[in-house]
């Protein structure tokens, strides 16, 4: 007899749409079956005609802890995962000391006691690695690599350190995930824009042009080809950044992958100069030709995943920079409104709905060693699932969700979706949007299996 039966539901992969009924044993898929094939089960939960997806995985997000928990930590942070249907978070390494030893890692995870979902840990790589065997050990989804936006001593300033750094990762079987903004571009346009007194929204974004990311795309990806290392380009912005991707996809099979956010996708200037610092992340918000592309990337296959990249910070915080942008910190909470955003524009015939699942499930758990424990619905995974009433539509604003940040870039934005039901490895974590009980997340491990397909 199987604990639980989800049934009446439509399922919805990463490859088709169907009616079934889905039966969980313990912390896994028991089994999977058409709407006429029934077994027994302790309870049945009638989904009636709603969507079944597999738990969300965002393979992007920091959640400032430790060193920033001002801004958020685990528990709030993993918390509004859940309550967006992310059960599965890959945590950047930028926290505060970063994530750069097994010390600094295993001190990360016991954090993770107070996680309401999932996680994975990626660690950053400076311009002299060295052995990373100890650290590869310690089992991080990535090995991060920053071109820009980091203190000097961790920053890649030139393409011999990126070749040194990617041969290290290389070594020890890892992915190098490569943050592509080039510095010297940035810093010498925002010394331009600050000497001549510019500080307007807009001119934070003239500082970070898309020529800077798709020449650090290019150098990353030449780099990674060289050192026959596993490369994923982070936070692709541009019609340029997808350009160069895709023609080095075509070079490289198998051995580059790439992300954008649903920021970049569908908010553009417009939103940056009426939101001002609460729109303001790295990279910034561009035209809305800039978007329309990051959308045909995903559409086809140059960008692989979605991700939200969810930076938050407090509401005094942004304000600081409300006459003087330079002054407000980057970066804009997401997790909360992943779903119901690209739900919205799959319904309205932007994105196929099975490429949507891949976005933000299947493919990521892919990229980074989680799957096929996470991002799939079959017997054998885990219990990771979101039931979604997908005839709902509503304004998305700030005041239930459980971000610090208490704001977000899609004020006001028609989202699409309810999430009534969150189960994370079997157990029930939200349920018709509130949460509950205790925090029940744990660390993931990956495992290595050949290239990214």
């Amino acid at each position: 007899m199987f604990d639980l039966a989800i049934k009446n539901g439509i399922l919805v992969s990463d490859n088709s749409v169907t009616r079934a009924n889905i039966y969980i044993d313990g912390e896994r898929i028991g089994a999977v079956c058409p709407p006429d094939e029934n077994y027994d089960a302790c309870e049945v939960y009638d989904a009636a005609g709603r969507y079944v997806l597999p738990g969300l995985v965002d393979a992007h997000v920091h959640f400032r802890d430790p060193g920033l928990v001002h801004k958020e930590g685990f528990e709030n942070g993993s918390l509004a995962a859940a309550c967006g249907g992310v059960t599965t978070v890959v945590i950047m390494p930028t926290d505060d000391p970063m994530t750069d030893d097994p010390v600094t890692f295993r001190e990360k995870i016991a954090l993770g006691r107070r996680s309401f979902v999932d996680f994975g840990l990626n660690v950053i790589v400076g311009p002299n690695p060295g052995d990373l065997g100890a650290l590869a050990e310690c089992g991080p989804c990535a090995f991060e690599l920053f071109l820009a936006d980091v203190p000097d001593h961790y920053r890649i300033a030139d393409a011999g350190q990126l070749l040194t750094a990617l041969r290290a990762i290389a070594a020890v079987g890892g992915v190098a995930g490569v943050t592509p903004m080039l510095d010297s571009i940035i810093r010498t346009r925002t010394d331009e824009l600050r000497a001549q007194g510019r500080a307007a929204p807009l001119d934070f974004a003239a500082s970070r042009p898309p020529e800077a990311e798709a020449l650090g795309i290019a150098l990353a990806c030449e780099a990674a080809i060289l050192a026959e290392c596993r490369l994923h380009i982070r936070q692709v912005s541009s019609r340029e950044g997808v350009d160069a991707v895709a023609a080095y996809k075509e070079r490289a099979p198998g051995l580059i992958s790439a992300e954008t956010l649903p920021h970049n996708m569908f908010l553009n200037e417009d939103h940056l100069r009426a939101l001002g610092p609460f729109a303001k992340m790295a990279p910034p918000l561009r035209l809305p030709e800039q978007g329309q592309a990051l959308i045909a990337g995903v559409k086809a296959g140059a960008l692989d995943i979605v991700v939200t990249d969810h930076a938050p910070h407090l509401p005094q915080e942004k304000e600081l920079g409300r006459d003087d942008i330079w002054k407000a910190p980057s970066g804009v909470p997401g997790l909360e409104t992943l779903l119901p955003v690209m739900l919205a524009r799959s319904l309205g015939g932007e994105i196929d709905l099975t490429q949507m699942v891949a976005a933000l499930s299947t493919t990521p758990a892919k990229l980074f060693g989680l799957f096929p424990r996470k991002g799939l619905v079959a017997p054998g995974a885990d219990a990771d699932l979101i039931v979604v009433d997908q005839s709902v539509r509503r304004k998305i604003e700030p005041t239930s969700m459980k971000t610090r940040a208490s704001s977000t870039p899609f004020l006001d934005f028609e989202g699409a979706g309810t999430i009534d039901l969150v189960m994370l490895r079997g157990r029930r974590v939200v349920e018709d949007g509130m949460p509950v009980g205790d925090p029940c997340g744990s660390f993931i491990r990956p495992v290595r299996q050949g290239q990214f397909r």
